[in-house]
């Protein structure tokens, strides 16, 4: 008997309880006002949520910087407490405000100027997004000699706007710089980042491929200088026929490599450069001369003379040939033969001996040929003196 009274004593205990929770939620669902108070009055009419306490405080979620900077799209005034700098910090929907230190009027800027690149003549602008009260905008540009502010005129418009417009740049703004001083009804006043503007200058060759030689078989560079921003090259080469783009080593590049061979001497190469502005100029050409290799294509043939007579040793050669050099081998190996006594034409193609003599019998000769891009030898060849 105890046990049961005891037992429905509980009972009824859980049911009040339950009862009591039914009704809180009721009255919280019903009329979406919450009044958290120990003197049990009804919320204000004007607040959702309403707390009032004379001993303790309202407790705002604490977190450092990098939490707070973690939150996955803030609501417009969401607050927390953080703990870094030991602030409160509100989200205005676009930035987070400190409101321990900030006059929440005062101007602040949201986004700021970017750097633009351009062509002379092209438009562009930079801009500034900024919230506060009475908000006013005053632009101003750095030439080299520090800031100053700006007026509409010339190429610029909207100076005491959020966008600075460009219009029609020059070439001389480059690297010009700008930033924007954002005041308000509140002080102090904002100052944007720094944006520089980059103006593309037009090409120019300075300097154009010169004339070259080159030996067959090997390698001529020609090269051309330009200035200008974000330059290419095509190089083009007149076989006789106008000039066509061509397509060696180095063609999109300020040199141009050409493999020379014979048939290629008197070609012209030229080099078109452009800018990423539209702009295109064609320098002058070069011309290209190719040597041919020095080769003996007639050998020197063995003389019969009679003691006393007069006989030759001659060669042919083809390429470019620019110096003979007849030897003569007496027994002893082959040495330079210098024009004098019975010898003349030791540096021409052909060698002359007046009076041989019985002692020169089975003396040989041979003749070395030189060119601008080779040499050659011949074989020898043998006089016989009766």
């Amino acid at each position: 008997m105890i046990n049961h009274k005891m037992t429905l004593s509980a009972n009824n205990s859980f049911k009040q309880v339950a009862i009591a929770v039914t009704l809180l939620l009721w009255s919280v669902f019903s009329f979406s006002q919450v009044s958290i108070n120990t003197t049990g009055n009804d919320p204000d009419n004007s607040a959702m949520l309403d707390i009032s306490s004379n001993t303790k405080g309202f407790l705002l979620p604490r977190m450092t910087t990098a939490k707070r900077d973690q939150i996955q799209t803030p609501a417009e005034g969401l607050m927390i407490f953080n703990t870094d700098d030991n602030v409160l910090n509100f989200f205005s929907g676009q930035v987070w405000y400190t409101v321990s230190s900030l006059n929440l009027c005062s101007p602040v800027i949201n986004s700021h100027p970017v750097d633009e690149e351009g062509c002379i003549g092209d438009n562009t602008n930079f801009q500034v997004t900024a919230g506060g009260d009475g908000i006013t905008y005053r632009w101003q540009e750095n030439q080299g000699n520090g800031f100053s502010d700006i007026s509409d005129g010339g190429v610029y418009s909207g100076s005491a706007t959020g966008t600075l417009q460009l219009t029609g740049i020059i070439g001389g703004m480059d690297n010009f710089s700008y930033r924007c001083i954002v005041a308000g009804t509140c002080p102090p006043a904002d100052t944007s980042d720094i944006a520089i503007l980059t103006v593309n200058q037009p090409v120019q060759i300075t300097s154009d491929p010169s004339d070259e030689v080159a030996c067959e078989m090997q390698q001529a560079n020609f090269l051309v200088s330009a200035s200008g921003t974000n330059l290419t090259y095509q190089w083009q080469e007149n076989a006789g026929s106008g000039f066509v783009n061509v397509f060696y080593q180095g063609f999109n590049t300020s040199t141009l490599s050409v493999d020379a061979y014979s048939g290629m001497s008197g070609y012209q190469y030229r080099c078109i450069v452009s800018d990423n502005c539209s702009n295109s100029v064609t320098s002058g050409s070069g011309t290209l001369t190719v040597l041919q290799m020095t080769f003996i294509t007639s050998q020197p043939q063995n003389q019969t003379v009679s003691a006393g007579g007069n006989t030759s040793f001659s060669v042919t050669a083809s390429g470019d040939v620019i110096s003979y050099q007849w030897e003569v081998n007496d027994g002893s190996g082959f040495s330079q033969v210098p024009d004098g006594g019975v010898y003349s034409g030791a540096y021409t193609a052909t060698l002359s001996i007046t009076g041989a003599t019985t002692s020169m019998n089975g003396y040989s000769y041979r003749c070395s040929v030189y060119g601008n891009c080779s040499a050659d030898n011949s074989i020898p060849a043998q006089l016989t003196v009766n």
